[in-house]
């Protein structure tokens, strides 16, 4: 059998930033008092109001995250359950990844080596992203299965309050 070619796919990350915002700026009338030199008094007022909508869109989309996470954990304790194994690849594959890939695979070292060779995606400190195989064998039998989890939305890319108002400022 002869390896595949290596293939290059780019993942990216998707980020929501969603605001709501007010402007209101006031100016009086110019008011001219008697005084020699002609002086004239203004009152200028700015109200600014800003609702950061984010948190309440991050948790609807992190409901919908859960709810097909927790499809995929019955998933792999039915292919558990029949005597096979299951190989997680959503970390590794990102925005690649689809459905298509929760499949049963072989309960077998050979399956096993498949499942967490390296891939060749690296985390941002240079260390191998490995998919993670779920057995019978393991140690945790169909309790593993629960260890499944989900990127949560906008973690990527999230700023601290502090940076975020410091990039917001104009």
């Amino acid at each position: 059998v002869e390896p595949e070619a290596p293939k290059t796919l780019q993942r990216y990350q998707r980020f929501v930033s969603v605001h709501i915002e007010n402007l209101n700026r006031v100016n009086s009338p110019s008011i001219a008092l008697s005084v020699p030199g002609g002086l004239s008094v203004q009152i200028h007022a700015k109200l600014e109001l800003d609702w950061d909508i984010t948190p309440w869109i991050e948790r609807n989309m992190n409901r919908k995250l859960y709810l097909e996470n927790r499809d995929r954990v019955q998933d792999c304790a039915a292919c558990l359950r029949r005597g096979r194994a299951f190989c997680d690849w959503r970390l590794p594959l990102g925005s690649l990844w689809s459905r298509d890939y929760d499949t049963c695979v072989d309960d077998t070292m050979e399956e096993n080596h498949k499942c967490i060779r390296e891939n060749g995606v690296i985390d941002d400190l240079g260390y191998p992203v490995l998919a993670t195989f779920y057995s019978m064998l393991g140690s945790h039998g169909l309790a593993s299965c629960d260890n499944i989890d989900f990127p949560r939305a906008n973690r990527e890319l999230r700023l601290n309050d502090m940076l975020r108002r410091y990039l917001r400022r104009k």
